[in-house]
């Protein structure tokens, strides 16, 4: 995508989606989580001060040492990445695989081409392993005693602390320290941070243990508020926290320095709520509720495995397949690439997509670009191809007039080829097909139902036959069709233009009738879609799916759920659910109507469709990568993407009237990487 060093600024998100592993090898993860860190931070000399004064610096890295999943949520933390830079070595050689290059702003970024990560952390930091060089302890200078106002990003870290600390990494407590302070059948999942200082703090001997690593010694001013915190709990551990006065950076220091002991701390807590009572089976609505529920659940574990056994198979997990592509001629650049491509690649190889003359890495952007602009076009009934199914639907089918188009037959094995291809690579298509498009691909025959959504004029005139007599309508067993504006007739049957329909024969001419209007004249098109798409989707793995689920499958939804689609965002450098920006975005989402949210998720993620499984299951580089609101210090710009990430960088615009132009604006007038 283009998200790459030469368009973002520290602390992006760069190229986001590489393998857990790949993260957890990362020397700024390992710097992270080194047993010795704090001893380290804490004879650092005035680097290792401005650590420890940063509270919600402090906070971060104790978060990710509990949780280590969490570093991949705040790796590129602004200040996170400013903080770790301090400790780097600069004058040593970058490790193997590292190379260091220079953005079109000046600055420095790393490249690891073995993990095919780029990041803003200098990886020349002291790891595990390696003999740590502590600086000489000087002494604490004089801080102000100021109060300053919460910033975003720490009522974010605040909002989510409540995290459960894991005790199998952590060190053996002094025998002095008392870590089973309470019932140790607590649910971890209960016990916030907040609980286990308070807990440390209450301990007897605290105030022999403190000096025992903390050589400052214990101000008065500081046992003052132990005392406080020892007293009235949390909220007095708040209180100081918020007020970042010198105190504050004591107790975060201290803190800091008995982690791992808090971390082993179990407080007595109070019961678990009871659970919310379920609906009684015999309520009204419980039973359609549970039919709705078990078909939800029925699909998704279809879907799960449909994954599962693309994966057995060796979809999609080999060496990449490269798609060079002009954006004003990409049917006839994909008809070449895929047609001129084996099988057996389209099926086991990493579809790799560069748009000419556009600078980037395709790292998921791209290709889900590349696949709903193709399908805008190749299934767009101006090119002759495909056809609306009825006047007022958006679904198509074979045209009955695609027989007089060149090669007709090979473009439908082609747009075949495309279908199979993106249910392989998992990506979404911008086309509904008609129900029975749907029943072709899974070898299902089409029923009379289908003809209702196919065309609901069509199908309940054959319902109506089908009920009542037809003799009064003096039908014949013969259609009109329209070719090029002109009308002709055609018969079901021989002989058909003299025999009438009557209630003895009715079910015959329905039977004939529907099928002339499901087949007529496309049959041989048909079998050239269908062929192209079994080259690259075998039958065998998609059997499972009914047409309504295979739907979901290739295109998703077009309706947006904008609760859905909050509860799956993300929030980065300083941004939360209750920021101002952030609120008029919402706002604004919900004053767009449902064309503009389509196209608002198209300019940010590079498709309009929503998974079935809704926003939490939309796609990054390498699997799932939900919806992400990002901090952009531009007011002057418009909100840019990175499709790659599906990631949005939002200005901190001054009030909603200026957010909502500069969002509608960018999304009707600027394009899918609308990235400066």
């Amino acid at each position: 995508g283009k998200g790459t060093p030469v368009e973002a600024e520290a602390g992006s998100p760069l190229l986001e989606g590489v393998k857990t592993g790949s993260l957890f090898d990362q020397p700024a993860f390992q710097f992270i989580i080194m047993k010795d860190l704090y001893s380290f931070l804490n004879t650092s000399g005035d680097a290792g001060e401005r650590f420890f004064a940063n509270r919600a610096l402090m906070e971060l890295v104790q978060r990710i040492r509990a949780d280590h999943k969490l570093f991949e949520k705040y790796q590129h933390s602004r200040q996170l990445v400013s903080a770790l830079n301090m400790f780097a070595e600069t004058e040593a050689d970058l490790p193997t695989s590292w190379e260091k290059k220079l953005n079109k702003e000046g600055k420095v970024f790393f490249i690891d081409h073995k993990s095919q990560l780029t990041t803003f952390m200098d990886p020349r930091l002291p790891l595990p392993g390696q003999e740590l060089t502590f600086p000489s302890d000087p002494p604490l200078d004089s801080l102000p005693n100021t109060r300053r106002v919460q910033t975003a990003e720490e009522a974010e870290l605040r909002s989510h602390h409540n995290t459960t600390i894991s005790s199998s990494s952590l060190a053996s407590a002094p025998d002095s320290l008392n870590t089973s302070a309470a019932s140790t059948d607590v649910s971890e999942s209960q016990i916030s941070y907040e609980d286990q200082i308070v807990a440390f703090f209450r301990q007897p001997s605290v105030f022999t243990l403190i000096p025992q690593r903390y050589h400052r010694g214990i101000r008065p001013q500081l046992r003052e508020i132990i005392e406080d915190i020892r007293l009235n709990g949390t909220p007095a551990l708040e209180r100081v926290q918020l007020s970042g006065s010198v105190a504050a950076y004591e107790i975060g220091l201290v803190l800091s320095l008995f982690e791992e002991e808090i971390g082993r701390i179990r407080p007595q807590l109070a019961p678990p709520p009871l659970p919310t009572p379920a609906l009684p089976t015999s309520s009204p609505g419980a039973g359609m509720v549970s039919t709705l529920q078990r078909k939800k659940e029925a699909f998704s574990s279809k879907l799960q495995h449909f994954k599962l056994s693309l994966v057995q198979n060796g979809f999609s997990q080999g060496s990449r397949l490269k798609f060079n592509i002009r954006r004003d001629h990409m049917l006839e650049d994909a008809y070449e690439h895929v047609m001129k491509s084996d099988v057996r690649q389209l099926q086991k190889k990493r579809l790799n997509i560069s748009f000419r003359g556009e600078e980037g890495l395709d790292y998921g952007g791209p290709s889900r670009e590349f696949f709903f602009q193709l399908s805008r076009e190749i299934f767009n009934p101006y090119y002759g191809l495909f056809e609306y199914s009825a006047s007022d639907t958006y679904t198509v089918q074979v045209s009955s007039t695609s027989c007089f188009l060149q090669n007709n037959l090979d473009w439908f094995r082609f747009a075949g080829r495309v279908v199979g291809l993106a249910i392989a690579q998992g990506f979404l298509l911008d086309v509904f097909f008609s129900r029975t498009v749907y029943k072709a691909l899974l070898g299902q025959p089409a029923s009379l139902k289908d003809m209702e959504a196919l065309d609901p004029a069509f199908y309940n005139s054959l319902v109506w036959i089908e009920e009542n007599d037809p003799e009064p309508l003096d039908l014949t067993f013969t259609v009109e069709e329209e070719a090029f504006g002109q009308i002709a007739s055609h018969e079901l049957k021989p002989g058909g233009m003299d025999l009438l329909v009557t209630e003895e024969n009715k079910r015959e001419y329905v039977e004939l009738i529907m099928r002339w209007r499901l087949d007529r004249g496309v049959q041989q098109q048909m079998e050239s879609l269908l062929k192209g798409f079994h080259e690259v989707m075998p039958l065998s793995l998609i059997s499972a799916f009914d047409a309504q689920e295979l739907e979901f499958v290739t295109a998703g939804t077009l309706e947006i759920d904008i609760d859905d689609w909050k509860q799956n965002t993300e929030y980065r450098n300083g941004y939360h659910p209750g920021h101002p920006v952030v609120m008029w975005f919402w706002q604004a989402v919900e004053a767009f109507d449902n064309e503009q949210r389509l196209r608002l998720l198209q300019f940010v993620t590079g498709t309009s469709s929503v998974p079935y499984e809704g926003f939490k299951a939309l796609r990054g580089s390498n699997g799932p990568k939900r919806f992400a609101i990002d901090y952009f210090n531009d007011i002057q710009s418009l909100p840019r993407t990175h499709t790659c990430f599906n990631r949005i960088d939002l200005p901190p615009y001054p009030n909603y009237e200026i957010l909502f132009e500069r969002l509608r604006l960018a999304v009707e007038e600027g394009n899918t990487f609308g990235i400066e």
